[in-house]
């Protein structure tokens, strides 16, 4: 009986997660743009759509689901008036100069359902241009070296390193070599110098 009740624990717990929906991180860099979409698998049209941020109200747009009419007509809150697009055929949103307090979970319902998806909006800045480091270790006598693409990417969110070296092909070449490094993030992507 122990193991059955500790099964139905297990299935409820699971339940519960997979109902909480999925927290999709989005990033945005200060005067930036914020595009969220909806991933509705209902092709009824919309006639009912509510964005949240942090619980608050964000956008809202409410339609008679028999005649269409506005009952309550395209209304944005707050700081979100002037800079924010809804797309009432899809339930796009577009949020323009981002900043900070814009930083929050973004939620949707639509026709009255919550949607399963919200989005974890979260500044980030640029990535500054990166600079390729060779160790003093390092000279031409050495079998081989090992680089490092720098740059200070603090508040950069997550970011990737790419390397490339000359036009990228393996080849026989002279004794110097042009090594570039990138640095990417969501917002942004710079180069090294040669």
């Amino acid at each position: 009986m122990e193991k059955l009740t500790g099964c139905w624990l297990l299935l409820a717990a699971l339940n519960f997660a997979l109902a909480r929906g999925k927290v999709t991180p989005k990033y945005f860099k200060d005067g930036g743009v914020l595009t969220m979409d909806v991933r509705s698998t209902s092709s009824e049209p919309l006639y009912n759509i509510l964005w949240k941020i942090n619980c608050d109200l964000l956008a809202e747009w409410v339609t008679d689901e028999v005649t269409g009419q506005d009952l309550v007509p395209l209304t944005y809150y707050r700081s979100f008036r002037g800079r924010t697009t809804l797309d009432v055929t899809t339930g796009r949103l577009v949020i323009n100069n981002m900043a900070k307090a814009d930083m929050g979970e973004y939620s949707v319902e639509i026709n009255n359902k919550v949607q399963n998806e919200k989005y974890n909006a979260v500044l980030i800045k640029e990535v500054p241009q990166p600079k390729v480091v060779v160790p003093e270790k390092c000279s031409p006598a050495s079998d081989n070296c090992t680089l490092s693409c720098y740059a200070d990417t603090t508040d950069a969110g997550p970011v990737t390193y790419s390397w490339k070296m000359g036009d990228g092909e393996w080849k026989e070449s002279g004794k110097d070599l042009d090594i570039t490094s990138r640095i990417k993030n969501p917002v942004s992507e710079k180069e090294s110098t040669p």
